[in-house]
């Protein structure tokens, strides 16, 4: 309540009018997201659950805009994924190799202190494996959102097949 008057609220942006700092809650529509970040201030963008974004234009434009301001931070909220060619596994991969700016952290397991064991138990005997290892233990798990893993792919897969335009006897 004390600090309710130095904030100026609309429904999509917070703001401070006496340090003209400001919070807007965005689409996620990409197009309009270029652009953004602020020329010598500081620049804070939260992507939540990157594993189910489709595509990588959004995070493109988000990142990118990050060389306007040597004060930017970046934070990726996120359950792991089961694309290992999606944005999320990139981001993963660069912030847990590349060193600082970037940094991961990915506890093995769940580490919700307010998730009871009997809720865990519940979900691990009611959900597919891969479903839980994924959204319970936060383990990146092949197939989870897919309708056949790459290694069943890869068996239908005969590089001494050709194809056949039309039926041959």
């Amino acid at each position: 309540p004390r600090l309710e008057r130095s904030f100026k609220l609309g429904k999509w942006e917070a703001s401070v009018p006496a340090t003209g700092s400001v919070m807007r809650v965005l689409t996620s529509d990409a197009p309009t997201a270029y652009g953004l970040g602020g020329i010598g201030r500081g620049y804070l963008f939260i992507a939540d659950e990157l594993w189910t974004w489709r595509g990588r234009d959004l995070w493109d434009a988000l990142f990118t805009a990050t060389g306007k301001t040597p004060y930017w931070r970046g934070i990726v909220l996120s359950n792991a994924g089961f694309d290992f060619q999606s944005v999320a596994w990139e981001v993963r991969e660069l912030c847990r190799t590349s060193g600082p700016p970037f940094y991961l952290y990915s506890p093995d397991g769940s580490v919700a202190s307010w998730l009871s064991d009997k809720w865990r138990e519940m979900q691990r005997r009611s959900l597919p494996p891969d479903v839980y290892q994924r959204l319970i233990e936060n383990k990146w798990v092949e197939g989870s959102g897919s309708f056949i893993t790459r290694a069943q792919l890869a068996e239908c897969i005969d590089p001494a097949w050709h194809a056949q335009l039309a039926g041959q006897f």
